[in-house]
């Protein structure tokens, strides 16, 4: 009987260290249905991208699709999700800036930014997504916490954050 008793115990503590007792996936849920729901109530087609909700506004050069390893340039706005896009807390446009937006963008360079897929250096959510586009696709991306900055707050971002990116793949070098 102290055996089991010890192992309900440790089980218990285990489930509250790790936060995977079924709790702490609810919010992940929750901003899938958020998002599931704005894009149904927009009429927006979409697909869904290793867990990233990908809507083509534009599309581009169906020749030229982008594969890991493959170098990208793109301009990029980021937003808060709630359950609609919310404030602006990134870009490369800079015309997208209001001066009541208090941001702080000291540092922004609103230059395309360059990545080469498969390297680790965005956001996993945007990667997902990036992985099959073509040079000059307009893209709407929906990404949930879990594959955007997790539990980490960053700049304007809370943690457990869903983000909206709108995306402007510029350029694709093999």
């Amino acid at each position: 009987m102290k055996r089991w008793v010890a192992y309900l115990v440790v089980a218990w503590s285990l489930c509250g260290a790790f936060a995977s007792c079924g709790e702490s996936d609810d919010y992940l849920v929750k901003q899938e249905e958020l998002i599931e729901k704005y894009l149904t109530s927009q009429q927006l087609d979409y697909t869904n991208e290793g867990g990233t909700y990908k809507v083509v506004l534009a599309e581009g050069d169906q020749s030229r699709v982008a594969q890991r390893g493959d170098s990208l340039t793109f301009n990029y706005a980021g937003f808060l999700f709630e359950s609609s896009p919310k404030g602006l807390f990134t870009t490369s446009w800079e015309y997208l800036l209001s001066d009541d937006e208090g941001l702080n963008t000291e540092y922004w360079s609103f230059e395309p930014k360059r990545v080469k897929l498969g390297d680790g250096t965005i956001i996993k959510g945007i990667e997902n997504a990036l992985g099959n586009c073509c040079e000059g696709d307009s893209l709407q991306l929906f990404i949930t916490s879990d594959l955007g900055y997790g539990d980490e707050e960053v700049g304007a971002v809370s943690k457990n954050s869903a983000l909206m990116f709108l995306v402007k793949v510029e350029k694709i070098d093999k």
